[in-house]
């Protein structure tokens, strides 16, 4: 979606990201008993709050930027990509793609919105119908549409799973562990382990559709303004737990 085209470098990215996920858990394990639990999970999510808006920042620039149909519809066509104007327009439609010429300062021209054979992954018709689509002139972009700033989205997402990995992602199965009594320990943290589930199932199925309702860039605001409701909340409700014995921390809630 943040308009990397080729596939391997998506997926090389991808497991880049991934990595840092695992990497920046450890950062985690090593401030959890130096910084503190309440610390830790309130700067985690104001990291996560700051990259989420940076995240739908790139994607509003992509929107800004994003590359017109230029060639003059066809008289004689009839279909349902013909009625689309721009790239991320074509591409969300899986029937369609985006065929366009590229010059040596990667400015676009000669763009048109053509009905895809997503088998051989080119064109129907016209010059991205060829074998030689994506070596010659013509460009054919399926599921990303070109994006010279696409590398604002990766860095926005590894900000987000760098700042998310050491504390948004570990300390809410601490704090659970530590704040319930010890009679309604094992309900609560399995009351807890399937909200969190619900609720990641819930955002899974909807994101998506989450990004025609409200369009991509705003998909990733709405989430922001999710988390910042959040923080409000883990602000004023969560103490510090920090050192202190299960017993003084029950005592601490009442």
């Amino acid at each position: 979606m943040a308009g990397v085209s080729d596939k391997k470098e998506a997926i090389w990215l991808a497991a880049v990201i991934a990595f840092g996920n695992f990497i920046f858990t450890f950062v985690g394990i090593y401030l959890v008993d130096r910084a503190g639990r309440r610390k830790l999970l309130l700067g985690s999510l104001a990291g996560v709050i700051a990259s989420l808006l940076l995240l739908g920042g790139s994607f509003y620039l992509a929107e800004v930027h994003d590359a017109y149909v230029t060639i003059p519809k066809p008289s004689h066509r009839q279909d349902i990509c013909m009625s689309f104007n721009k790239c991320i327009q074509c591409t969300a439609k899986p029937t369609c793609g985006f065929c366009y010429a590229e010059n040596s300062s990667q400015n676009i021209f000669n763009a048109s919105c053509v009905l895809a054979n997503t088998h051989r992954n080119r064109a129907v018709y016209g010059p991205c119908s060829t074998q030689k689509v994506n070596t010659g002139r013509y460009r054919w972009a399926h599921e990303a549409c070109p994006y010279k700033n696409a590398w604002i989205a990766v860095v926005a997402l590894s900000l987000y799973i760098a700042t998310f990995a050491p504390g948004m992602g570990p300390m809410p199965w601490t704090i659970n562990s530590e704040i319930h009594p010890l009679w309604a320990r094992s309900t609560s943290n399995a009351c807890a382990t399937a909200t969190n589930w619900i609720f990641n199932l819930f955002v899974s199925l909807t994101f998506l559709s989450m990004t025609e309702w409200l369009t991509r860039p705003g998909a990733f605001w709405f989430y922001a303004a999710v988390s910042t409701v959040g923080w409000v909340f883990l602000y004023f409700k969560v103490p510090e737990t920090k050192g202190k014995k299960l017993e003084e921390i029950e005592v601490l809630f009442q």
